[in-house]
């Protein structure tokens, strides 16, 4: 079986109080505010993708993270931050 490399993630909406305050320390403004982002799954590991052998890995998942890190001008993926 090929593990995985992908956990499970979402866009989720998520919201809170804000607080603004200006000069005067005394008057100050909250307020809703949202803020969009991406939530993981958190998946145990068993380490870093260099202890196992290449063949176990399905090169499509490989090249999902590959993708991803270029549509996010990831430049620092390398051996011991791929966990599986």
């Amino acid at each position: 079986m090929t593990p995985s490399l992908n956990p499970t993630n979402n866009l989720k909406e998520s919201s809170f109080l804000s607080c603004e305050s200006g000069d005067d320390t005394r008057s100050s403004s909250s307020y809703i505010q949202l803020k969009v982002g991406s939530l993981q799954k958190f998946v145990n590991n068993i380490g870093p993708i260099e202890n196992f052998a290449p063949e176990i890995f399905n090169a499509d998942e490989i090249h999902k993270i590959a993708i991803l890190d270029l549509r996010m001008c990831n430049l620092d993926r390398n051996l011991c931050n791929i966990l599986v």
